[in-house]
């Protein structure tokens, strides 16, 4: 049962954002993701909720798998592949391309140019650690 596991779902989460947090420290970064500006940005939350789509996406699929697989016999979901596992990968996918191109329609082209610059000059434990 995967239920017992979820107790760690946490501490393994913070782990895994460490490395993000001593970046986002040497590049002076803190102070702006602090200023919590963000959140009274509709923008923002155009983004978020994008990015979010696919998880209710992997929720929905987890928690109504027969649902799900009868869907998948009808229009559209019948389009992207004749297996309910082929329609997940195709929407899996498509998903991954929708939340990229949130993503860089919120940042603009500073933010996708900053983020480059940020990518391109990480040390390498960063890069090793990703």
């Amino acid at each position: 049962d995967s239920r017992g596991m979820v107790h760690y779902d946490l501490p393994i989460c913070l782990l895994a954002a460490a490395p993000i947090a001593v970046r986002v420290a040497q590049l002076g970064a803190g102070n702006t993701l602090r200023d919590s500006a963000c959140i009274y940005t509709p923008t923002w939350w155009v983004c978020v909720l994008s990015v979010s789509l696919l998880y209710m996406l992997h929720a929905f699929i987890w928690n109504c798998p027969r649902s799900f697989s009868a869907r998948c016999g009808r229009a559209p979901l019948k389009h992207l592949g004749s297996h309910p596992v082929h329609v997940f990968a195709a929407l899996e996918v498509c998903g991954k391309f929708w939340q990229g191109g949130s993503v860089l329609l919120f940042l603009g082209v500073d933010g996708v140019t900053a983020a480059w610059h940020a990518a391109v000059t990480a040390p390498l434990w960063c890069w090793l650690l990703a």
